[in-house]
């Protein structure tokens, strides 16, 4: 079978597409509670605040739980949760936070209050 040169482009860059393309991350799901919930690594969209809140976390794994709070533009604000296992705590948002970072290898929660 003889392939031209038009089809090999193709299929070079169908293969490309798929070697090159990140892993989709897990969705957290906001619940009506204003609660979001996850399993593993992922990023949420914080509504934005001009003043710092509490925020409570869970977090039941066996791994590290890591959470980061960014701005909008991605910088670090603060970190809220550093902890090896299962966690439940309260941390003071900081002002300005747009975003959460989450590693974690189980399921976790974060909500405000």
């Amino acid at each position: 079978m003889r392939l031209r040169l038009r089809d090999l482009a193709a299929l070079a860059a169908l293969a490309g597409a798929f070697l090159i393309s990140a892993p989709v991350p897990a969705q957290a799901t906001l619940m009506a509670t204003g609660t979001y919930r996850g399993e593993g690594d992922d990023v949420i969209r914080l509504p934005l605040t001009s003043t710092p809140s509490i925020v409570k976390a869970t977090h039941q794994g066996e791994s590290n739980f890591i959470v980061w709070a960014l701005d909008n533009r991605g910088r670090v604000r603060g970190l809220l949760a550093n902890k090896v296992g299962e966690y439940r705590g309260r941390v003071v948002l900081p002002a300005g936070t747009r975003y959460a970072t989450i590693t974690a290898d189980g399921t976790w929660s974060i909500s405000r209050g």
